[in-house]
C-alpha cells in the first residue's frame, strides 16, 4: 500500500528544520528522527534528501526520480533489522567522494535495531565526518540511540515526531 504523506510531512517541525538547514547551507552531518510513526519519519527524511538534489522538489527531474526509485549513486539505503555488515556499509559512506552530486548520504531506517556495540563503531564516524557525508537515522524511540550518541544531539518534541540534530 502506497500512502501519500505529503500533507503530514509539510506540517512537521522536523521537515521544516531539515529544509531550513538545507536552504541555509547548514546541513548537519547526522540527523536522528525518533518516532513511533517511523513511516512518517522516513517520509520526512526522503523528502529532505530529495531537496538536497532538487530544491524545487519537482518530482519529475532525473534527480527526483533517482531518489524516489532508490537508485541514486550517492545515497545508500538501509532498512529492517540492521546487522554489523549494514553498520560497516553505513560507515563506508563516509569513505568515498560523491559521484552524482555534492553529498554522500546514508539513510538508516530501523536504527533502533543497531546494537550498542555497533552504534559505538558508527559513533567515531559521526564524531569526525567528512564534509560531504550526511547520515539520517530513523528509530522508533530516542532511547534506541546509545547515550553517547544522544548526548551529542539537540532534541525537541513535535507532535509524534521526535527530532534530533547532532552537532559537532
Amino acid at each position: 500500500m502506497n500512502i501519500d504523506f505529503t500533507a503530514i510531512i509539510h506540517q512537521q517541525s522536523a521537515y521544516k528544520t531539515l529544509l531550513g538547514d538545507i536552504g541555509a547551507g547548514t546541513l548537519s552531518h547526522c540527523y536522528l528522527l525518533a518516532s513511533p510513526d517511523t513511516a512518517v519519519a522516513a517520509a520526512i527524511v526522503y523528502a529532505a534528501v530529495t531537496a538536497l538534489y532538487c530544491p524545487a522538489l519537482c518530482g519529475t527531474c532525473p534527480a527526483c526520480r533517482k531518489v524516489k526509485n532508490r537508485s541514486h549513486a550517492d545515497i545508500k539505503y538501509f532498512s529492517g533489522k540492521l546487522l554489523a555488515a549494514d553498520v560497516e556499509k553505513i560507515v563506508s559512506v563516509a569513505e568515498f567522494a560523491p559521484v552524482d552530486g555534492k553529498y554522500r548520504i546514508a539513510v538508516a531506517e530501523g536504527f533502533g535495531t543497531v546494537t550498542p556495540a555497533m552504534q559505538s563503531k558508527l559513533l567515531k564516524t559521526l564524531e569526525e565526518p567528512p564534509r560531504d557525508a550526511h547520515f539520517f537515522l530513523i528509530a522508533d524511540a530516542p532511547e534506541a540511540a546509545v547515550p553517547t550518541v544522544r548526548s551529542r544531539s539537540k532534541i525537541s518534541v513535535r507532535r509524534s515526531i521526535l527530532f534530533s540534530r547532532f552537532t559537532k
